[in-house]
């Protein structure tokens, strides 16, 4: 398994597993971190505890997952997995579905086909506004003759709060990752507010530890901005991370850049053993690795 073998490879390499916490603490401090990794895991998965979990503990590695609200709450699940149920379950070989942006039209013959095809039109449903996202997978749903449960199907599941409860116990840290997982810049102002106010609320009252970090949906720079800096240094958050990769540095919130601590860097998640290693060798660097 992938992540057992990165873990142990990372453990036999000498590299110093720590916290989120422990590496802004020392960062903070302008300490060196050299060697340091810190693991993060975005929207709170069932399979998180399920599967990783009892993998980082066997290997005393901390993680931070930030977790997004509506989807333990069972009130909504993830757009792209519901793009995928749709796809994956229809009889059709072709679909098109107007959108604001022009016509969204597409066919496939395999399963190869039709996986480049959920990647396409999830491509495309990011770059849209949350209504008009929910407007369109709703006329997907219609055309490829296919209904979508109200709640998310097994294999789609979130962690129930007891779950992540469990989680904390085991010493993961819980974070914040709104609560529907929007892309922040495509909402208005009431909207962003409340994702991020809202979640944020909901976790401190269901998690024992302070709920003081927090990830952008998607994460890229177009993602994010002043707004949603301002949004989150109000409702306590000591730092927010990014989706572009990066490496912290020990002087990396001491430098002249006021948003550093807003727009921390994350790498994504590397996809062989030999991938995380050449990510963590950067030279007095501290790497935070991310999910895709």
């Amino acid at each position: 398994m992938l992540v057992e073998d990165t873990l142990d490879a990372l453990r036999r390499g000498g590299y110093r597993l720590v916290s989120l916490s422990t590496l802004l603490d020392a960062v903070e401090r302008g300490d060196r971190v050299g060697g340091w990794v810190a693991f993060t895991v975005d929207d709170g998965y069932a399979d998180f505890a399920e599967v990783a979990l009892p993998l980082f503990a066997r290997y005393e590695a901390p993680c931070t997952v930030f977790v997004t609200s509506g989807a333990v709450d069972r009130a909504c699940w993830f757009w792209w997995d519901q793009v995928e149920y749709l796809f994956e379950r229809t009889r059709a070989a072709r679909v098109a579905v107007a959108t604001k942006e022009g016509p969204l039209n597409a066919q496939w013959a395999d399963a190869h086909e039709r996986e480049a095809v959920v990647a396409a039109v999830c491509a495309r449903l990011k770059s849209l506004s949350t209504e008009e996202r929910l407007s369109v997978t709703a006329r997907l749903a219609a055309e490829l003759g296919v209904a979508l449960p109200e709640t998310a199907p097994a294999m789609y599941a979130s962690m129930t709060w007891e779950q992540v409860r469990a989680c904390e116990r085991a010493g993961v840290t819980i974070g914040g990752h709104t609560v529907t997982h929007p892309v922040l810049a495509r909402c208005d102002d009431t909207q962003a507010e409340r994702e991020i106010r809202d979640s944020l609320q909901r976790l401190r009252e269901q998690c024992a530890g302070p709920i003081d970090m927090f990830a952008y949906p998607n994460g890229q720079p177009a993602d994010y901005g002043a707004r949603e800096m301002k949004l989150l240094a109000t409702a306590g958050i000591r730092a927010s991370f990014a989706t572009h990769p990066g490496y912290v540095t020990a002087d990396y919130l001491r430098s002249d850049d006021s948003a550093a601590r807003w727009r921390v860097p994350r790498f994504p998640e590397q996809y062989s053993v030999p991938g995380m290693v050449r990510v963590v060798t950067g030279f007095g660097a501290m790497q935070i690795s991310a999910p895709a």
